[in-house]
């Protein structure tokens, strides 16, 4: 076996996830310090195996189901991708091709499909209030019928992204910073400012920038937070020690590399790392401006940079 992988599942010795077994993943609040460096580091070994071209299938069949109550692209497609990287299969719950259409409750929908699921991930973000209370409402219909010996098995119900969290992109997130930066423990007294990226053509949901304002600053970081709709030239005095992020004028926006230039990468500033957001809508119109897919950041702007001495 690699020797990485080893010293990776070596780590894990000295945390206490117990915890997180026939647990949900929904906020990540609501795991512990030692739960979250497990959650990372079992990435990190999934992904050495997957670049050794080790088969990492630790099922030999299963169901997921997804159910996306929001448009998605990127979480919808790496959803299926880890389902199938660990053995299982994805079915996706369409609610209009359902009987759910016909007013069955959540109740009797959790309890049907868990009777076949193992794991079930959900995204309902677009009403602040209605997504975490949804998903808290299938975790106790699945959990009560598990108790009362209606299933045999009680499935896990993992957050594809609520009104007040997104936990499996601040975990990649989190999981970027730590391998770029050489560690968890070289976060520590880095500065962080987050805001909404800009898009005329739709909202982005507040548990985008919530969901790492919040992660980050459990393993030190310093997190300054901007306000909506901030003019791109203003991003720079976010970090008072001086700018991450190179300020434009108004109107005009770093030229995105095009697929032919290869995967885009964020850039390396002298200060600090930029990672930027999509581009959308008359961006991608313009000359010179191309759809860019981002390595960490989706929906946000991350600015990072190290303190100066």
């Amino acid at each position: 076996m690699d020797a990485k992988f080893t010293e990776l599942v070596e780590q894990l010795n000295g945390l206490d996830f117990k915890g997180m077994y026939g647990s949900d993943f929904l906020h990540t609040w609501d795991k512990t310090t030692d739960e979250l460096k497990a959650l990372y580091i079992v990435a990190d070994a999934l992904r050495e195996l997957r670049e050794n071209n080790v088969s990492s299938k630790i099922f030999d069949s299963g169901l997921v189901v997804s159910l996306f109550r929001d448009n998605s692209t990127r979480t919808r497609f790496s959803f299926s991708k880890a389902a199938n990287l660990l053995g299982l299969e994805l079915q996706d719950l369409d609610e209009k091709k359902s009987q759910i259409a016909h007013g069955e409750t959540v109740r009797e929908t959790a309890t049907m499909i868990s009777f076949m699921a193992d794991v079930i991930g959900i995204r309902d973000d677009m009403y602040i209030g209605k997504g975490d209370a949804y998903m808290a409402e299938v975790s106790e219909s699945v959990q009560q019928a598990y108790e009362d010996g209606v299933l045999d098995h009680r499935p896990t119900l993992i957050s594809l992204q609520s009104d007040s969290d997104h936990p499996t992109q601040s975990s990649a997130d989190m999981l970027y910073l730590i391998n770029e930066f050489g560690g968890l423990e070289n976060l520590k007294g880095k500065k962080v400012a987050v805001t909404w990226a800009y898009s005329p053509s739709y909202g982005k949901p507040l548990s985008c920038p919530q969901s790492l304002i919040s992660l980050l600053p459990r393993f030190g970081m310093d997190v300054l937070r901007g306000r909506r709709h901030r003019d791109p030239q203003e991003l720079g005095s976010l970090c008072r020690h001086g700018e991450a992020y190179q300020p434009v004028r108004r109107g005009r926006r770093r030229r995105h590399r095009s697929a032919r230039e290869g995967a885009a990468r964020p850039e390396r500033h002298p200060s600090g790392l930029v990672l930027h957001d999509r581009a959308h809508g008359e961006d991608c119109q313009r000359p010179g401006h191309h759809l860019y897919a981002p390595a960490a950041r989706r929906h946000l702007r991350c600015l990072l940079r190290t303190r100066r001495g």
